[in-house]
């Protein structure tokens, strides 16, 4: 039986297909393009109060970042520190060249289940995860990691597509699902079904909300 993990690997080519079109300039969205690609992007305000304490010098994670972050790292006086992370990282790198990019942010290989391995424990003040956590071979082991790895009290904030495994047949990357139910966060297929906030006691304060397609999330980590 092919196992999730063979599935997702097989799903890798596709992936840095669409990246592929997309840093070449084949994208419907040509300002995400440009805004990812300026090296003076300021970083999101809607993360600002999220950061505990607020002080002079910020790390933040980019879990499945692609080859370009979506944050900006210019606030103030603040000296922000982005550390984007794929497993696609070295590929990426080669469609840069191809392309003539140089991100203002280099991406570095990492994987969200094993994150603990490559980063000191409770060494970032902030967490970013768009689209990838569902596209994870283990989302609940991905979320203890990046919990192992946040400071007390800081957050995780992530926007998925609603039961996306489902939409695309379970093909490659999608073999999971993000859905709502009561409040709570339910991750599944038709194997397995886990409710995040039972897995994962490292949560303290949460919010899910849904936002058309998206389940967006606030995720805080307990003193």
């Amino acid at each position: 039986m092919t196992s999730i993990k063979d599935n997702w690997q097989k799903g890798l080519p596709k992936e840095l297909e669409i990246w592929g079109d997309w840093l070449s300039g084949e994208t419907g969205d040509a300002e995400d393009r440009a805004l990812r690609l300026s090296s003076n992007r300021p970083f999101p305000w809607w993360a600002k109060p999220l950061i505990p304490g607020q002080p002079g010098r910020i790390r933040v994670l980019d879990v499945g970042a692609g080859p370009l972050t979506v944050l900006g790292n210019v606030w103030d006086d603040k000296t922000v520190t982005i550390v984007p992370i794929d497993p696609l990282a070295t590929e990426y790198d080669e469609l840069l060249r191809k392309n003539g990019l140089t991100p203002p942010v280099r991406t570095i290989y990492g994987m969200a289940e094993s994150l603990s391995e490559q980063f000191e424990a409770a060494s970032f003040d902030f967490a970013y995860a768009g689209n990838c956590l569902d596209q994870t071979i283990d989302p609940i082991a991905a979320h203890r990691e990046i919990f192992k790895v946040l400071r007390p009290n800081s957050s995780l904030i992530s926007i998925h597509l609603a039961n996306q495994g489902e939409e695309e047949n379970y093909e490659g990357v999608y073999q999971w699902n993000f859905s709502l139910k009561e409040s709570r966060l339910i991750v599944w297929n038709h194997s397995a079904q886990y409710d995040l906030l039972d897995e994962c006691p490292e949560i303290g304060h949460h919010h899910f909300e849904k936002d058309g397609q998206y389940i967006k999330m606030t995720l805080t980590k307990g003193a």
